[in-house]
């Protein structure tokens, strides 16, 4: 997969974050997958009850993209999660967007978008950064 595909990937995952939190101050973790096509997909699973864990949430949308990838559908998918890490740059925890993406030339990263909701319900992002991947599909 190419930078750019990738940097895609990654600015629609944000713009769909960025409406959860603004709308609803947090989020269930949901997806984008890149299509055999080249087309960039929005995903995510409802499992028919109110509260769903996130865990459940996550495995109902791994087991979906192992499908697609059985059959050749995908080339790349990703998973978005609200976190909280310590970024490299500060010392305190902070909610962050946890991107793990996962293409089909068994490419794994998990790329860190760390963000804060103002008091005016904006959402301000800061630097980005990216550890090993945790989401192996491919």
């Amino acid at each position: 997969m190419s930078e750019k595909e990738i940097e895609l990937l990654k600015q629609n995952i944000i713009k769909q974050a960025t409406y959860f939190i603004k709308e609803y101050g947090e989020f269930y973790p949901f997806g984008f997958i890149i299509d055999s096509k080249n087309h960039l997909k929005p995903t995510n699973v409802y499992l028919g009850k109110e509260n769903p864990s996130t865990l459940e949430v996550i495995e109902n949308l791994e087991r979906a993209y192992k499908v697609g990838i059985e059959l050749q559908n995908y080339i790349a998918v990703s998973i978005c999660v609200d976190v909280k890490v310590v970024p490299p740059t500060m010392n305190e925890k902070i909610d962050a967007l946890e991107i793990r993406l996962n293409t089909n030339e068994k490419e794994s990263e998990n790329i860190y978008v760390p963000y804060k909701l103002l008091p005016d319900g904006e959402v301000q992002f800061y630097d980005s950064y990216s550890s090993e991947g945790s989401l192996n599909l491919f």
